[in-house]
């Protein structure tokens, strides 16, 4: 059969993102930023977490509760200040175990059962006699009223626990505190998760002031100080994945109309873990239709949506086998794709390779939109951090970004240093709890 090297140099030119480009995305998302933060129609919401940068040098025992998805964890960190930490106890449980026989985040189950059941777990770490306060990452899509006052607006990640939507969700952990008898956690500070990465990241690093999500979803939050937007400094969550000035493929297009969200979330839909795999399915049923690859031999697994995940895109990316033995062994195992030739696993990693580039170059040009709107003189050094299973585990995802970086700063700007904050919205929401107490 003919292999369709052909297509994918038009594949290439249609998702090709170069550096006019990425000028161009950049430019735009600061305008955009500068709209949301004037209050003005926009894609990007600009919402303020009340929060500053810390200085290195909080210090005490903190809880932390991290609620982003179905696994909740819960830490108690001691800030020893100098940008030291140390996690002295991590509590982690799922919110839904078919073997224990409950699944608190399905429509059957209710708020506050829900909170009961992540108050009881906070009180296996929270000693009697001991005063705690509590920092709460709460990574869903919220109106923050201010450091304590979190009003859900919707569910996401297959999440319909009842009764929770519209309500403030400090005000619901609070109150099931009490209704077990914890009377000695006092909360402090709720945020997102790219909001207590970029604090984890500041505690230890003062130059940090932009931190950015790169896993299954995407957002960036950073650090506002022009006091024409705020009378102090405060970190700004952007929610950069509503980004929607781009110029999408018609394979975008399809996903977009086929999501739970068409004309939302764009930009996260461009470049986060959750629709890359979604992307190259779509790519490679066009390509199969055409008959250029796969032809004869298509799984019936392989049509069904989400099907193929960034697990599967990182396995294919990282296969250096001569014979992509480990990309034979996932379309076999995966797809039941057996007998595919060695010219159609390297178009397979060709496609994974392009699109994977593509969302390294989007969220570069964004961060470059941030660093300008920042307006930091060219001999400022800065640093972003990341944190997500895109920038950790994808090959060479770093190195593309790091290079777009370097090249949209120019011959006279510094480009950003990249650091990695594993777990971040952990030991952040730790930091947030002391600055929220002081």
């Amino acid at each position: 059969m003919t292999v369709g090297y052909g297509r994918f140099q038009d594949l290439k030119s249609e998702l090709e993102v170069d550096l006019e480009e990425m000028k161009r995305i950049a430019a735009s998302f600061q305008r955009e930023m500068e709209l949301g933060l004037e209050g003005r129609p926009g894609s990007l919401r600009m919402l303020s977490s009340h929060l500053g940068s810390p200085t290195g040098d909080e210090r005490g025992d903190y809880l932390a509760l991290d609620f982003g998805g179905t696994n909740v964890r819960v830490l108690l960190v001691e800030l020893r200040g100098q940008g030291v930490y140390r996690e002295k106890q991590r509590l982690s449980f799922p919110l839904k175990d078919k073997k224990a026989d409950y699944d608190l985040t399905c429509g059957e189950a209710d708020g506050e059962q829900l909170f009961d059941f992540i108050a009881e777990k906070i009180g296996l770490i929270a000693m009697e006699k001991t005063l705690y306060r509590l920092g709460y990452t709460f990574s869903f899509p919220c109106c923050l009223m201010d450091t304590g006052k979190t009003v859900l607006l919707r569910w996401t990640k297959e999440f319909s626990t009842r009764d929770v939507v519209g309500r403030d969700v400090g005000e619901l952990l609070q109150n099931a505190l009490r209704r077990n008898g914890i009377n000695n956690v006092q909360l402090e500070a709720i945020l997102n998760d790219t909001v207590g990465t970029l604090l984890a990241a500041a505690y230890q690093d003062k130059s940090c002031d932009i931190a950015s999500i790169l896993g299954t979803g995407h957002n960036t939050s950073y650090l506002e100080k022009n006091k024409r937007w705020c009378d102090r400094p405060v970190i700004i969550n952007i929610e950069a994945g509503n980004f929607d000035k781009l110029k999408g493929s018609r394979y975008d297009r399809i996903l977009d109309e086929n999501s739970e969200n068409p004309g939302r979330q764009l930009l996260e839909k461009m470049v986060s873990g959750r629709y890359l795999g979604e992307l190259v399915r779509i790519v490679l049923n066009s390509f199969n239709k055409e008959g250029l690859i796969f032809g004869g031999n298509w799984g019936e697994a392989f049509v069904a949506k989400d099907i193929f995940t960034a697990k599967h895109i990182c396995r294919i990316l990282g296969d250096g086998s001569r014979g992509l033995n480990v990309i034979d062994e996932v379309l076999q195992k995966d797809f039941s794709l057996i007998d595919t030739g060695l010219e159609e696993r390297r178009l397979l990693r060709e496609i994974c390779g392009l699109l994977v580039e593509r969302s390294a170059k989007l969220a570069a040009a964004t961060y470059h939109g941030v660093i300008c709107h920042q307006r930091f003189s060219c001999g400022t050094e800065r640093t972003i951090a990341f944190d997500g299973s895109l920038f950790e585990k994808i090959p060479a995802y770093a190195d593309v970004l790091e290079s777009c970086l370097q090249e949209l700063a120019g011959h006279n700007g510094i480009p950003a240093r990249m650091r990695l904050v594993k777990d971040g919205s952990g030991i952040g929401a730790a930091v947030a709890a002391a600055l929220a107490k002081n």
